[in-house]
C-alpha cells in the first residue's frame, strides 16, 4: 500500500516460481494486477477481487461465496430485484435490446480468451450496452488486454453496435444473412405522421443500391427488406441503414 507514494519513481515486481502451476483465481488476480496499472485503480482491483472470490453471504458469516459463476454486475441486479419485491415495490422495466438473427458466426473465441469467467464477463458487459460509445469502450478493453480481434469477435462488436444505434428506435428483430437484411419496425417513431414517414422512407431509401420492399408482417408489423450480395454486403448495409434510417426519423 505504500509503493509509489513517495517523491521517486516506483516499481513493484512480482515473481512467480519457474515450472509452478497456478490455480485460475490466483492467474485471474494476477492478470488484474496487470491490467489495472494506472493510478487510482485500487478500487477496479478491488471489485475484481469481490468478483473472484464471491461476496459472501449478506446475513451471515461465510466471507467468500458464488459470486463468480454469474459475475459481481449481475449478481447486484439479482440482489436488487430480491430488494425490490421484499419491498414491495415493482421491478424497473428496461427496454429489450433488437434481436438480431445472423447466419455467420459472432463469438469470443476460447482460444482467444482461455478463461470462461472473462469471456462470462464481457459476454455481460457487452449485453449491458446500450450506447455505441460503451461497445467501443469494452471492445478497447479487450484490445489492450488479449490483442487485436479475430474476424468472429469484430462480427459480435458489429452486430452489438447496429443493436445499440437502433436502441431507441422501434425495431424488434433484424436477420442480416447471405441474400438480405431485413428488419421489423414495430411503430412510427413518435412525433411522425404515418403517411408522412413512409413517403419520406421510401424517398431516402431510393437511392440506395439495395433493391428493397416494404411488406405489412403479423400483427402490423412492418418488414424493411433489402437485398444483398454476401453476408459482408448485409453487415455493411446494416451500417447504411442506420444512416439512412436516422435521418428519415430526425427529419
Amino acid at each position: 500500500g505504500r509503493v509509489g507514494r513517495g517523491e521517486r519513481q516506483a516499481f513493484c515486481f512480482l515473481c512467480v516460481p519457474a515450472g509452478a502451476a497456478l490455480l485460475p483465481a490466483a492467474y485471474q488476480r494476477l492478470k488484474a494486477i496487470e491490467y489495472y496499472s494506472d493510478l487510482g485503480s485500487g478500487y477496479q482491483i478491488a471489485m475484481k477481487d469481490l468478483e473472484i472470490r464471491g461476496a459472501g453471504n449478506l446475513f451471515g458469516y461465510e466471507q467468500s461465496g458464488q459470486i463468480s459463476n454469474v459475475g459481481f454486475e449481475l449478481y447486484n441486479k439479482i440482489l436488487n430485484r430480491a430488494v425490490l419485491e421484499k419491498r414491495g415495490e415493482g421491478t424497473p422495466v428496461k427496454k429489450e435490446k433488437l434481436s438480431v438473427l445472423y447466419s455467420g458466426c459472432a463469438q469470443i473465441d476460447k482460444e482467444y480468451m482461455p478463461l470462461v469467467q472473462d469471456r462470462l464477463y464481457f459476454y455481460q458487459k457487452i449485453s449491458a450496452a446500450t450506447t455505441v460509445s460503451e461497445v467501443s469502450a469494452v471492445q478497447n478493453e479487450i484490445i489492450d488486454r488479449f490483442g487485436p480481434l479475430r474476424e468472429e469477435t469484430i462480427n459480435l462488436f458489429k452486430i452489438a453496435t447496429l443493436q445499440c444505434a437502433l436502441y431507441f428506435y422501434p425495431f424488434s428483430k433484424c436477420k442480416i444473412s447471405c441474400a438480405e437484411f431485413s428488419i421489423n419496425l414495430e411503430a412510427v417513431p413518435s412525433g411522425l405522421r404515418p403517411q408522412l414517414f413512409f413517403e419520406k422512407l421510401h424517398k431516402v431509401f431510393r437511392v440506395s443500391s439495395h433493391p428493397f420492399k416494404f411488406v405489412t408482417g403479423r400483427s402490423g408489423v412492418l418488414v424493411l427488406s433489402f437485398k444483398t450480395a454476401s453476408l459482408s454486403d448485409s453487415f455493411s448495409f446494416s451500417k447504411k441503414f442506420v444512416e439512412l434510417f436516422s435521418r428519415v426519423a430526425g427529419e
